[in-house]
C-alpha cells in the first residue's frame, strides 16, 4: 500500500497510528477499568482553575477515599509545557493509590458531578483525561502507548476490527468536532482500506 498523505485537522497533524492500529470488539476504551488514572494526571492550569471554580459542585460527588479540601486536589507548583494550551500545567494529587478526583468505584468525580448537574459529562474534565488513550504532543494527535500491553483497554494492536480513531470517536469529536471526525473517516476509507487483509475475521492494514 502506498504511503498515505498527511492529514491535518484544525491545526493538528493526525498520526497514522489512529488508522493502522485498533481494537477487537471484545475490548477497547469502552471497557476502561480506570486504572490509568491511578497516578493522577497533568492538566492545564486553566483547567485546574475551572475545576476549582466548580469545587462545591464537585464536592457533592466525592467519597471517603477522597477529600473535601479542594486545596489538596492539585500539586502546589505548576510548570511550563508547550503541549498545554496556556503553556503551563499542574498535576493532580494522588491519595489512597489513585487520583484524588477518582472515587472508590473508579469514576471521575468531575465527570459524575458535571453529568449530575445536567451539563455535558466532560464540561469540567481536563482535555488529556478525556482523550486517553489518545494524546496531543507537539500538535500531533497520536496513540498514547503508556499502558500498551499492560491493560487491554489501553492496548491498540495492528490486527483489529475497529480502528483507533473510530474506537475513540467521542474523544475525537470532543477535540476536532464532527467535521474533523468525518475527515478522519474519509481519510481512512480512501487511504487505508484499499488493500485490506482479513485474518481470522480481523482486519490487518498492510
Amino acid at each position: 500500500m502506498a504511503q498515505a498523505p498527511e492529514l491535518r485537522i484544525r491545526g493538528y497533524l493526525v498520526s497514522p497510528d489512529l488508522f493502522t492500529t485498533g481494537y477487537g470488539k471484545e475490548s477497547g476504551p469502552w471497557t476502561c477499568t480506570s486504572q490509568c488514572c491511578g497516578g493522577g494526571a497533568y492538566v492545564d492550569v486553566t483547567e485546574r482553575d475551572r475545576v476549582l471554580a466548580h469545587a462545591e459542585m464537585v464536592k457533592r460527588h466525592v467519597d471517603e477515599t477522597q477529600t473535601q479540601d479542594e486545596s489538596r486536589w492539585f500539586e502546589p507548583n505548576d510548570f511550563a509545557d508547550s503541549d498545554y494550551k496556556s503553556g503551563r500545567c499542574v498535576g493532580t494529587t494522588v491519595e489512597n493509590g489513585k487520583c484524588i478526583l477518582q472515587d472508590k468505584r473508579g469514576f471521575c468525580s468531575l465527570q459524575v458531578a458535571a453529568s449530575a448537574s445536567g451539563a455535558s459529562k466532560w464540561a469540567i474534565k481536563p482535555l488529556y483525561c478525556v482523550l486517553f488513550p489518545l494524546e496531543v504532543i507537539a500538535n500531533v494527535i497520536r496513540y498514547d502507548r503508556r499502558f500498551h500491553d499492560v491493560r487491554p483497554c489501553c492496548t491498540a494492536k495492528t490486527e483489529f476490527e475497529i480502528p483507533l480513531f473510530e474506537a475513540c470517536k467521542d474523544e475525537v469529536v470532543h477535540l476536532v468536532g464532527e467535521d474533523g471526525y468525518r475527515a478522519m473517516e474519509s481519510h481512512y476509507k480512501t487511504h487505508y482500506l484499499s488493500e485490506p487483509v482479513v485474518k481470522d475475521g480481523r482486519l490487518r492494514v498492510v
